[in-house]
């Protein structure tokens, strides 16, 4: 009875020392995937970094490209103001050539006038009467 109680024992430690063994592998699979697991988060964690990295690289660009546009507006702005004042002077001399073409068709005027009233009083002179 002892014998059979002994290998009894005898299998069941065989039996406990395959499923442990068994267990052993599982634990070692789980370990690996652990491992996996931890460098696919520091690839991640890395990959987040460098995404973040580029996100405030683009938004430092954006807030220089928007204070460039702001500056471009501003000039832009400031060659509109320019162009208007030209144009208003334009606008001015003008009007002042056009003061001066009225006043010049009335002094054409004038002297053709002056031209007929002098042949006539040439006419009228008899060429005896001059000295």
């Amino acid at each position: 009875m002892l014998k059979q109680g002994l290998e009894a024992a005898i299998e069941h430690v065989a039996d406990f020392s395959e499923a442990t063994g068994a267990q052993t592998q599982r634990v070692a699979v789980l370990e690996q995937g652990v491992l996996d697991l931890a460098k696919q988060h520091a690839e991640l964690a890395r990959g987040l970094r460098e995404h973040s990295e580029m996100v405030r690289n683009l938004a430092t660009g954006s807030a220089e490209l928007a204070r460039n546009t702001k500056l471009l507006c501003d000039s832009l702005n400031d060659v509109i103001r320019a162009s208007n004042q030209q144009n208003e002077k334009i606008t001015g001399l003008e009007k002042v050539l056009e003061s001066v073409k009225v006043y010049l068709e009335k002094l054409k005027g004038h002297c053709e006038l002056n031209s007929q009233n002098i042949a006539v009083i040439a006419n009228q002179i008899d060429p005896g009467q001059v000295n």
